[in-house]
């Protein structure tokens, strides 16, 4: 797993997600994530953190590509993708923006069990939204992953 982000090509981020959306992903029916806003830095991995009441971070997704686009578009790529999300959710997330990003996700890998990134991260905050991890995280939380009794599925 540590070569994932090797093979990725680029960066990872932490990405804070909904548990209701951290479930849809798991289950495979949400393949794009929605944002107000986005990174111009490329970036080729997506690490999942469900937010209270999990508080676990779930696992890893490649980023197959990132589209911004107006919400009327956003929609289209929610119906044909599997977006998680109904219109009303979608615009009113958008409200006041005249654009917003679609996430396409590509492979997604699972920690079994999820991880507490409390544990051994020193000082650990969950971002609002988004925030780049240093390589050496990166490689942290792959090694606690592994090191847990299921490791990745």
């Amino acid at each position: 797993m540590t070569s994932f982000l090797e093979q990725a090509g680029g960066r990872a981020v932490l990405l804070s997600l909904l548990p209701r959306y951290a479930k849809q992903i798991v289950g495979g029916t949400k393949r794009v994530e929605f944002r107000r806003s986005w990174t111009a830095e490329p970036v080729s991995l997506l690490t999942l953190y469900a937010t209270s009441p999990t508080s676990r971070v779930i696992g890893v997704a490649s980023v197959k590509k990132v589209v911004e686009a107006s919400p009327t578009a956003l929609w289209r790529y929610a119906q044909e993708y599997g977006g998680g999300v109904t219109r009303s959710e979608l615009y009113a997330y958008l409200d006041g923006k005249k654009t917003g990003f679609a996430v396409f996700l590509g492979q997604v890998q699972l920690f079994d069990p999820p991880l507490d990134p409390r544990q051994g991260a020193n000082g650990f905050r969950a971002p609002q939204s988004f925030r780049f991890l240093l390589p050496d995280e990166f490689q942290q939380l792959m090694k606690a992953s592994t090191s847990h009794a299921g490791g990745i599925k």
